[in-house]
């Protein structure tokens, strides 16, 4: 049975190479009770898009988003369109390889 949050946030990462991202991302997700998924664009696979599933709104939510620095996630109002999910989770990206 799938769990229910009050909040979704889309989240976009610039550049997946940034090793602080994804830690930002492990930790929030270690913390705090939340879903997580990835998704990609065929046409730039640098990008990728986290589904934030959470019961922090956006106000509250405890995630570098938006400050401009090299761990930082960009907020977007609304799901992008054309992303494929990856068959990784969060977990599964290896901070060593990248």
């Amino acid at each position: 049975m799938k769990r229910k949050y009050k909040h979704t946030h889309w989240l976009k990462i610039e550049d997946d190479m940034v090793k602080a991202v994804w830690k930002n991302i492990k930790e929030y997700k270690e913390k705090y009770d939340c879903n997580m998924e990835i998704f990609y664009r065929d046409t730039n696979i640098i990008n990728k898009f986290i589904k934030l599933e959470c019961n922090q709104s956006y106000e509250e939510l405890d995630l570098d988003v938006n400050s401009m620095s090299e761990g930082s996630l960009i907020r977007l109002l609304s799901k992008p369109k054309n992303i494929y999910k990856y068959k990784k989770s969060v977990e599964e990206f290896d901070l060593e390889n990248l």
